[in-house]
């Protein structure tokens, strides 16, 4: 569980079309923005509980389709990391709508990627009961909108100190999903 948790806070609150919009429609709009957040929420719920039924459903019937999910979950934190190391410049986008945020998760590669890796490392391979299954499913979109709202809240604090320490805040993150990669290559082996 302490595994699935930071993979979900560390994937959830670094810089990407979530966080980034977040904090520069709360900047723009304050807490009236919060609308936005409210609409990824929704989103992310869906593509996390879609998630969850397809990859379910599909690991009953091909089997073999949960070791090449593993994979393709350990090479998308490899990805991950090595995009945060690159990372020189960020991405806002001045909407900020609930429907701005709520079609934004359904397009959202990263938000996809995201439940993808997390039900096939760490939910559907864990010999725990389905209610705590599908709790795992809906702690997915509830940890990405707590990170939303971290960067909304905080939105022009974050975004001065993330500017000036940038490099490091990316080594970091890029450092915690290479190791989580890592220690997912060695429950495979």
């Amino acid at each position: 569980m302490f595994e699935f948790f930071i993979y979900l806070v560390t994937v959830a609150i670094t810089p990407g079309p979530n966080t980034i919009l977040s904090m520069a429609n709360a900047a723009e709009k304050g807490l009236k923005g919060v609308t936005l957040n409210l609409g990824m929420l929704i989103g992310i719920t869906f593509i996390a509980s879609f998630s969850y039924i397809l990859i379910s459903f599909l690991s009953r019937f091909i089997p073999q389709i949960t070791l090449l999910l593993q994979i393709l979950g350990i090479a998308y934190l490899v990805y991950l990391g090595i995009k945060m190391l690159k990372k020189t410049t960020t991405d806002s986008n001045k909407t900020g709508t609930f429907i701005d945020g709520l079609m934004m998760q359904l397009m959202n590669v990263k938000v996809l990627m995201l439940c993808v890796t997390a039900i096939s490392e760490y939910i559907l391979p864990v010999s725990i009961s389905n209610t705590e299954k599908w709790i795992r499913v809906f702690m997915i979109p509830l940890t990405c909108f707590i990170c939303g709202l971290v960067w909304a809240v905080a939105g022009s604090i974050m975004k001065g100190i993330y500017e000036k320490n940038r490099k490091y805040f990316n080594f970091a993150f890029a450092l915690i999903l290479f190791l989580l990669a890592v220690n997912n290559i060695f429950k495979l082996i």
